[in-house]
């Protein structure tokens, strides 16, 4: 397991993948850019989507799941819950994880998930990126075999010679 710090002030690079933010916040801002991230996600999605729509996929989505999206003795989103869980300012509403779930599947938008690996230092991959970064991966490490594969046939010579 790998050690990070992360720090209130530190920045990470762009990226293919857009998250909404690429600042590492503090864990209370991460309520509200978790809430942009969602409301910006939402604002891009293709096709556009109305609130209404959204709470009709959503509601769909967790219907055919067999998953509760909402807190406490609501079964179903309504546009006022999914207007709380949207509004930044908003520390009191936070939507349930499987409701932040349910939206990335309504919308086709995976930013929010992106927002939360980067708030733990993490990046999302897409499929190719994935693919690469195994490339690369396998790559370094064949390079450094053939460097101790060298290494020792330069010390196996060396002991040759000296036993002559």
């Amino acid at each position: 397991m790998s050690s990070y710090q992360l720090s209130l002030f530190s920045e990470s690079g762009g990226g293919s993948q857009k998250t909404c933010s690429s600042a590492l916040m503090h864990v209370g801002g991460l309520t509200a850019a978790l809430k942009a991230c969602m409301q910006s996600a939402l604002a891009s999605a293709a096709p556009h989507l109305s609130r209404a729509q959204l709470v009709d996929r959503m509601n769909e989505i967790a219907r055919q799941s067999g998953v509760k999206i909402t807190s406490g003795r609501t079964r179903l989103l309504t546009a006022n819950i999914l207007d709380k869980w949207l509004a930044p300012n908003d520390t009191d509403d936070i939507p349930p994880l499987m409701a932040v779930e349910v939206f990335m599947l309504a919308i086709g938008n995976f930013a929010p998930l992106g927002l939360l690996a980067e708030f733990h230092g993490c990046k999302l991959l897409t499929p190719e990126e994935a693919l690469l970064y195994e490339y690369g991966k396998a790559k370094f490490e064949s390079k450094e075999r053939t460097r101790q594969l060298r290494k020792l046939e330069s010390e196996l010579v060396d002991t040759h010679k000296r036993r002559r």
